[in-house]
């Protein structure tokens, strides 16, 4: 296979390391691995891998329960694999930062991404300026489902909320480094001309919709250098954007934003409910007061923001003012909140969560020159095609044949002909007939896990995440030399990239998370209550009432 692309090319040979055993060919790369496999909280990777034997018991993996025919609940390997991809970013980063230390660099990441880079923020150097959770898995919540895989090794929800805490503090402690590379010095030559009729239309607001009040006045036209009539060059103080107090200029340096869709079937599940789907909540629960609650957006004023990507609603216009949310996170279009209607599991519950149409979140992403209108987004929820001729079906997926062997194991148990003798019924397993004329016939379901990048082609990656973007200097990008190494050391299938998936090892990293990651679990939750109740000679019942 053959990478193109600046600068240059390079080849790598397509070869799957499986271990044991000596380097085989094939075609085993796929995705980020199991997604069943994806963690809620940092300190889960050093946990063993997903089992969808309940308790040893139940089968959560049974197609009878699990309705979602092409995310198979199997057996997956130990999670250490993700430690590894973590301290591979973070050596990148640090290698920008070792031989251009004025560079801006971004992370943006998406979906179990997000949790790799989010750890890896914990092992460089120095965080980069400015880094994106797309879609992420994160939760703060003590996960039912994470205590019935993990029994008491569980994260519980202090530690994700510490954890979470310790990445923005680095990145709030970073921001002392964005007046040194946006200086005019450092700023030369560095983005382009903008349009002057854009600009004068940038009122902050989204294009209006019913029931909303049009927006504060037309900015006024910047004094800053123009190409005659036309055209003006950019700069950090352009007036496209709504200000943090204290920091007028357009900086994104030292930032993390959180990007969310409440359409997110993956994100949505009933047992996840994480960020991407649901956003940062407005009060988190204090880790250093019981019962105590604390509030993110401003403990994190001008390093935590926030968008929410829905149907029907527009994004990049002024952000919530004041105390609280106020941006509805139910569709505000009339239709259903799940489209597609959310399966069943085990036909009896819904796969899919739940929102409340009063409730709301806290938007606090800055506004943008050209924000996406609510027409603009009133497809951004995919649907099946109504003609069911024209659906997708599992087996012509591309990645079918990655998951195909998986998908064959999962046998459902079918009515089979009577007894000729009693004439009772009988069941049995599918055969491969049956098995492939279901996967043959049964539709694709758009899990809109992706659709805040591939929305009408990339346009709210061009219009929101462009703007949102730090801007800077990229003179590791200059030097050519320099450049081509990054990229292959970024690529993992890179002869000599990864020395640990090269050797076919199983990535065991026996070596303990970082200090950032909160080591609490329900187990060490449970015994520094034990250890208060003694210390006060409570009983169990008299200590239960006090807490």
């Amino acid at each position: 296979m053959k990478r193109t692309g600046s600068p240059g090319s390079y080849d790598y040979p397509s070869y799957s390391f499986k271990s044991p055993g000596e380097n085989k060919e094939g075609t085993y790369y796929w995705g980020g691995g199991p997604f069943q496999n994806g963690t809620t909280a940092l300190n889960m990777s050093w946990h063993k891998g997903f089992d969808p034997k309940v308790l040893g018991v139940v089968d959560i993996g049974s197609p009878h329960i699990n309705p979602e025919r092409d995310r198979p609940l199997n057996e997956a390997p130990e999670r250490t694999y993700y430690v590894n991809a973590s301290k591979r970013l973070a050596k990148l980063i640090d290698t920008i930062y070792g031989k251009y230390r004025d560079d801006t660099v971004a992370v943006v990441s998406h979906s179990q991404g997000t949790m790799v880079a989010a750890l890896a923020m914990l092992y460089v150097e120095r965080v980069p300026d400015t880094l994106f959770l797309c879609n992420s898995p994160y939760c703060f919540e003590d996960k039912v489902i994470d205590g019935v895989t993990m029994g008491n090794e569980a994260p519980t929800a202090r530690s994700r909320v510490r954890t979470f805490f310790n990445i923005l503090d680095l990145f709030k402690a970073s921001q002392s480094d964005s007046a040194r590379k946006t200086t005019e010095k450092q700023l030369e030559g560095v983005g382009g001309w903008l349009n002057i009729r854009t600009q004068e239309r940038t009122d902050g607001q989204a294009a209006s919709t019913a029931g909303e009040a049009d927006g504060p006045g037309n900015d006024p036209a910047s004094s800053t250098e123009c190409e005659p009539g036309a055209r003006m060059k950019w700069s950090p103080s352009v007036p496209t954007e709504q200000p943090v107090p204290g920091q007028e200029d357009h900086r994104n340096h030292g930032r993390l934003f959180v990007y969310c869709s409440p359409h997110d079937r993956v994100m949505g599940s009933t047992p996840l409910k994480s960020i991407g789907w649901k956003g940062v909540d407005y009060w988190l629960p204090d880790p250093n007061t019981p019962q105590g609650k604390v509030e993110p957006f401003k403990k994190y004023a001008g390093v935590l923001f926030q968008r929410q990507f829905m149907r029907a609603y527009p994004v990049g216009g002024t952000p919530d003012q004041g105390d609280g949310p106020g941006t509805p996170r139910h569709p505000t279009d009339g239709r259903p909140l799940w489209i597609p209607p959310s399966p069943k599991v085990a036909g009896l519950i819904d796969e899919m969560a739940s929102i409340g149409k009063d409730e709301k979140i806290y938007v606090n992403g800055p506004r943008v020159p050209n924000p996406m209108s609510a027409d603009l987004m009133y497809d951004f929820n995919e649907d099946l095609d109504p003609d069911p001729s024209k659906r997708k079906k599992l087996s012509k997926t591309e990645d079918f044949k990655y998951y195909k062997e998986l998908l064959y194991e999962k046998l459902k148990w079918v009515d089979d002909e009577p007894n000729p003798y009693d004439k009772r019924p009988r069941r049995r397993r599918q055969t491969d007939a049956e098995i492939k004329h279901e996967l043959d016939t049964t539709d694709v379901i758009p899990t809109n896990h992706s659709t805040i990048f591939s929305h009408l082609e990339g346009e709210l990656a061009r219009r929101i995440l462009a703007y949102d973007l730090p801007i800077g200097r990229a003179d590791s990008f200059s030097n050519r030399t320099f450049w081509k190494q990054l990229i292959k050391q970024a690529d993992w299938l890179e002869p000599g990239s990864d020395a640990e998936y090269e050797q076919g090892g199983d990535f065991e990293d026996k070596s303990p998370p970082p200090p950032g990651v909160d080591p609490e679990t329900r187990k060490v939750a449970q015994e520094d209550i034990e250890r208060v109740r003694r210390l006060y000679g409570l009983s169990r019942p008299e200590f239960d009432r006090e807490a």
